[in-house]
């Protein structure tokens, strides 16, 4: 997945516009950002990740 495509599906589920299908796509990606081996990480694992990685973003984008 190229990074551009990345970002935009990234904005939409925070903005809360990702459809299903997308999300499946963020979903795949984020479980799959180790191919060396399965990341032994849970639904909730990955949830808070996200959330984790939302506030790292939005620190990141601020003026």
């Amino acid at each position: 997945m190229e990074k551009k495509n990345i970002r935009e599906l990234l904005i939409k589920a925070q903005e809360g516009i990702l459809p299903a299908g997308e999300a499946d796509a963020v979903d795949f990606w984020l479980h799959h950002l180790n191919e060396d081996g399965p990341s032994g990480l849970t639904d909730e694992d990955l949830l808070q990740a996200r959330k984790q990685m939302w506030v790292k973003i939005t620190k990141a984008s601020e003026p």
